[in-house]
């Protein structure tokens, strides 16, 4: 079963009159504040989430909560938050859930739902990880989407924190922006959700974002273009840090893989601009050489075990990447499961 029927018809829910509830898929859509699901009012003061005991605001940094939607028994729900802003709105959906049956309730499934049904151009623009101080630190996945060319350009973002027994998704839509800072308000829109809240009903936290330190690999296909040119140009040692000989070096697809440690005044590449993750040093490029060719194809946050560089070169190799318009679909064929 897909959600993607569900996503597609959640504009035609939200026209329905107060009360209503739609079957999609064979499954119960509740867009009202049911008394079994929630305590609170869909968009006036502050709503509590019953299943998990988590308040949520009717405004979070700014943005207006304006409606919500349950699935089912409420164990699979979603909260939509607005900015208006002068041109246009930004607006937010966070989902919270337990791992089901829906293709989206897992990275794959929630990676090509960004392109499901769009005609418009949609490819990565960046992806890797977002860090979260809550009552522990948590390392969950942000990825950016550009959405068509030129003038009427969109920026779509995903993030996806596993916690275990429950999941936090948030998606959201940044129209036309020129100031990095505008994305700057939907992180600290997901850094300022209930987390303590969620964590205490999810009970141990054993899901993929709960190792805050963990080394992560990472895109940004400008940063990617960039340095592949300065490597070709054969200024490339100029970039790296003292390692004279590479962490890690293995032979594979043809090419020759090396993963070396990256000066740390690169870091803002991906810390300040569009498509921003939690990117701090040490950071590590991933490059590939074959004859005269050469290319930087993947960063690490953090520094990855052998087993980890080599897991990224095999994946690499078994589906490699032809252009930096990277589709929704074929970049989450590098998502884990």
């Amino acid at each position: 079963m897909r959600l993607w029927p569900i996503l597609a018809a959640v504009t035609a829910i939200f026209a329905l009159p107060a009360g209503a509830q739609e079957m999609v898929g064979g499954h119960r859509i509740i867009r009202t504040a049911d008394p079994a699901i929630w305590s609170g009012s869909e968009t006036k003061g502050p709503i509590t989430h019953i299943a998990t005991g988590t308040v949520f605001p009717e405004s979070i940094d700014g943005f207006q909560r304006t409606s919500l939607m349950a699935v089912d028994n409420g164990n699979d729900v979603m909260l939509h938050y607005r900015l208006k802003r002068d041109a246009a709105s930004t607006d937010i959906s966070a989902f919270l859930f337990q791992r089901g049956a829906l293709a989206e309730h897992r990275l794959k499934g929630a990676i090509t739902s960004l392109g499901f049904g769009r005609k418009e151009m949609t490819f990565l623009w960046a992806d890797g990880p977002f860090d979260i101080d809550a009552p522990q630190k948590l390392r969950g996945y942000k990825a950016t989407y550009k959405v068509g060319i030129g003038g009427d350009t969109l920026l779509e973002y995903l993030y996806f924190i596993e916690l275990g027994t429950w999941t936090a998704k948030v998606r959201a839509t940044l129209p036309a922006s020129k100031e990095p800072a505008e994305e700057g308000q939907i992180d600290a829109f997901v850094r300022a959700l209930p987390w303590a809240s969620i964590l205490a009903a999810n009970g141990a936290c054993s899901g993929s974002a709960c190792d805050g330190e963990r080394a992560m690999p990472f895109n940004n296909h400008m940063a990617e273009m960039f340095l592949t040119k300065i490597v070709v140009s054969g200024q490339g040692k100029a970039l790296l840090g003292d390692a004279a000989q590479p962490v890690y070096a293995r032979e594979a697809g043809g090419k020759r893989w090396t993963l070396y440690p990256l000066d740390e005044k690169i870091a803002p590449l991906f810390a300040e601009a569009f498509g921003r993750i939690s990117a701090h040093a040490p950071l590590y490029s991933l490059s590939w050489s074959a004859k005269k060719e050469s290319g930087v194809t993947r960063f690490f946050a953090g520094k990855p075990s052998e087993e980890a560089f080599a897991a990224t070169v095999d994946g690499l190799v078994a589906h490699p990447e032809t252009s930096a318009f990277i589709a929704p679909g074929d970049a989450a064929v590098y998502a884990p499961d």
